[in-house]
C-alpha cells in the first residue's frame, strides 16, 4: 500500500502539521507499507509533474490541511485520477481559525473547500471538538477522530528538576493565538524570585520582534528561539510546568509531549485537554491577563511534590492513550478500510 501524504509545506512554520506528517513517515519505516511526502516546491512545472506522478502511483491520497491552492490542485487531480482521498483538517475549520481572514475563508469555503471536503472518502480530525466544529459548518461527510501520537522516549522521567530555580516553559509558535503575549504580561505582574519563564519557539518576524520588546531587560524571562527535537527534550525535562494559554487548539502537541516527559501542564478550556484538572495531570487556566495572573500565582505556590505527582500521572496517561506506535496502527487501519471500500 502506497500513501501520498500531501501538504503545502513541511517547513517549521507549519508547526503541528509538519510534525504530524513526519511522525507518520517515521513510524512507517518499520512497516511494509510506504508513506511518502508530496509537497509544493518553488518551481511550477516541477511541482505540477512530480505531484501528478506521485498521485498516479499512490493507492491513497492523504491531504493534510485546508485552504491552500496547492491542496485544492491535489484534491482535483486525485478525483480525476479516481484515487481515494482522506483530508485531515487539523483545526483549520475551527471557529477561531475561521475568524482569521474571515471574508477570504468564507468565499473559499463556498467556492471550493466545502466541495472537496464533501467529495473526500473520509475526513480525519484529531479530537471530538474538531469533529463537532466541522458538523457546525455543514460538513455531512463521514468524519473519523484519531488523535496525534507521541513518541515516548526511554528514560524521559529520569531527570532532576531544579529546586531553587523553577522553570515555567512555553514551547510553541510565537503567535497571538497561543496566548504568549498575555502570558508575558501576566508573568511580569508576579513577584516571585524562584520562578523563571523560558520561551522556545518560532514565528513571523513581527511577532518575534514584539516578543523581544516585551521581555527586554527582564532577567527572569528568556527567549531561546526555535529548537530541534533533541533540544526540546532538554527543555521539557528541565521545566517544572509547561504552559500553553491558547485561544484555540485542535489537539495541542505541546501538552501531550510535555506529559510524556513527566512535566505537568497548564492550558485553557479552549483545547481538547479540559479534563487535565480532573485527571490530576495539570491546571486549567484562562488566556486573559487578569485571570491568568492569579492562576499563575496559584501554580507557583503549589508544591514540587504535587507537580511531580501530576507529571507522573500525565506520563502514564499519555503512554496509555497517545503512544505513537499504537496510534499509527489506527491510521494504518483507516488506510486499509478506505482502500477496501474504494
Amino acid at each position: 500500500m502506497k500513501v501520498a501524504l500531501v501538504s503545502n509545506s513541511l517547513g517549521s512554520e507549519q508547526g503541528g502539521q509538519s510534525k504530524f506528517i513526519n511522525d507518520l513517515k517515521f513510524q512507517a519505516k518499520n512497516s511494509q507499507d510506504s508513506l511518502f511526502f508530496v509537497g509544493n516546491s518553488k518551481f511550477f512545472f516541477e511541482t505540477l509533474f512530480s505531484t501528478l506522478y506521485f498521485i498516479k502511483n499512490s493507492n491513497i491520497v492523504h491531504i493534510v490541511g485546508l485552504w491552500s491552492f496547492y491542496n485544492q490542485f491535489v484534491n482535483l487531480s486525485a478525483l480525476l485520477l479516481k484515487k481515494p482521498i482522506i483530508i485531515s483538517t487539523l483545526g483549520m475549520a475551527d471557529p477561531w481559525s475561521l475568524k482569521q481572514k474571515f471574508i477570504k475563508k468564507k468565499i473559499a469555503f463556498y467556492l471550493y473547500q466545502k466541495f472537496f471536503l464533501e467529495k473526500a472518502n473520509i475526513i480525519h480530525c484529531t479530537s471530538i471538538d474538531e469533529k463537532k466544529n466541522l458538523k457546525k459548518i455543514g460538513i455531512k461527510n463521514k468524519i473519523v477522530s484519531i488523535p496525534h501520537g507521541i513518541l515516548i522516549k526511554k528514560n524521559s522521567l529520569n531527570y532532576k528538576k531544579y529546586k531553587n530555580k523553577k522553570i515555567l516553559l512555553f514551547i510553541s509558535r510565537i503567535h497571538k493565538k497561543k496566548g504568549i503575549f498575555s502570558l508575558i504580561d501576566a508573568f511580569k505582574l508576579i513577584k516571585n524570585k524562584h520562578w523563571h519563564l523560558n520561551i522556545v519557539g518560532f514565528g513571523e518576524k513581527n511577532n518575534i520582534a514584539l516578543l523581544k520588546a516585551k521581555i527586554k531587560n527582564n532577567k527572569k524571562i528568556k527567549f531561546y528561539g526555535q529548537a530541534n527535537i533533541d533540544k526540546t527534550s532538554y527543555f521539557y525535562k528541565r521545566a517544572n510546568v509547561t504552559i500553553l494559554p491558547s485561544y484555540s487548539e485542535n489537539f495541542g502537541y505541546v501538552i501531550a509531549e510535555s506529559l510524556s516527559f513527566g512535566t505537568p501542564v497548564a492550558t485553557t478550556a479552549n483545547t481538547p485537554w479540559r479534563f487535565i484538572k480532573n485527571k490530576k495531570i495539570g491546571y486549567i487556566i484562562d488566556p486573559e491577563v487578569e485571570k491568568l495572573t492569579a492562576q499563575l500565582q496559584f501554580i507557583f505556590n503549589s508544591s514540587i511534590n504535587e507537580q511531580k505527582k501530576m507529571g507522573l500521572n500525565g506520563f502514564k496517561y499519555v503512554y496509555k492513550h497517545f503512544n505513537l506506535k499504537k496510534i499509527y496502527i489506527k491510521y494504518l487501519s483507516l488506510y486499509k478500510t478506505v482502500l477496501a471500500k474504494n
